[in-house]
């Protein structure tokens, strides 16, 4: 890792445990491992995650006694994901955290690059049982942990789809480097290791499912959100709420599709919110 990138790397952790200190209450952590997974159950919901990675075990030390007294360090990456994609401060601007909890009772909700689906956890809570979110995740293995947290909560309005999400139907070539960092770019990874997946649109699931309307959409899939946009014509005549994640891609490409739909736009932190 790069000086730079090293010391970006280092503020971001120790940034996150600070919040975690702050915002996590021990009384409510039970940890244990489920199928060799780390679990932790916080706020009446289970969590399911990778186990921690040699990198981030270092930094166990600094949690608080009282978090340590609960969780051991493979559980630590567990916590993590539920600080950056469970809890969240009113206090901040959502666009700049990279979601939007925008979301109301009956809202339907679509999250593209679901991960192990701890947000879609989240954004079922906000829309409850009248609204419905579609958690879409490409990678097999974390598809698997995206079932099993929507199955260990029993939340019958998630819907769990393992599919990459692009500009047409059939099948496309995915570049891995880790669990998180996947794209159809090879630019943006620096694996040649490919994966072959089958690919759809938006457009396509929202007719598969019969669904009304969609309020909100969240696209994080690491340098294909342009993609994932222009299969979305007919969904975008809801003029539903969207936050694209742009880190890989020019963002003015997408701006210039949606502004043939009237959206108006916020940009922060590589993250575009579109309203």
């Amino acid at each position: 890792m790069k000086p730079g990138k090293k010391i970006k790397y280092l503020i971001t952790i120790l940034k996150e445990i600070r919040e975690i200190n702050a915002l996590v209450n021990p009384h409510m952590i039970q940890a244990d491992l489920f199928e060799n997974l780390p679990r932790i159950f916080y706020n009446d919901k289970y969590f399911v995650s990778y186990p921690t990675d040699k990198k981030i075990k270092k930094f166990y030390f600094l949690i608080k006694k009282q978090i340590r007294r609960k969780i051991t360090q493979d559980h630590l990456n567990c916590l993590f994901d539920i600080k950056k994609r469970y809890l969240y401060s009113t206090a901040k601007d959502p666009v700049s955290e990279g979601k939007y909890y925008g979301i109301k009772e009956g809202d339907i909700v679509f999250e593209v690059g679901a991960y192990t689906g701890i947000f879609a956890i989240k954004a079922a809570e906000l829309c409850e049982k009248k609204g419905k979110v579609i958690a879409i995740e490409a990678i097999p293995e974390n598809y698997r942990l995206l079932e099993i947290n929507v199955t260990l909560n029993n939340i019958e309005h998630i819907l769990p789809l393992n599919v990459a999400i692009y500009k047409e139907k059939g099948f496309i070539d995915i570049y891995r480097n880790s669990k998180q960092l996947n794209s159809i770019n090879k630019n943006v990874v620096s694996s040649k290791d490919a994966l072959r997946i089958p690919c759809d649109t938006i457009d396509n699931i929202f007719e598969e499912y019969q669904l009304k309307k969609v309020d909100f959409i969240r696209i994080q899939i690491n340098g294909a959100e342009e993609e994932a946009i222009q299969g979305m014509n007919n969904v975008l005549k809801y003029k539903p709420k969207l936050l694209i994640a742009t880190p890989y891609i020019n963002s003015q490409n997408i701006i210039d599709i949606l502004s043939r739909y009237g959206y108006r736009f916020r940009f922060k932190n590589n993250n575009l919110f579109a309203y």
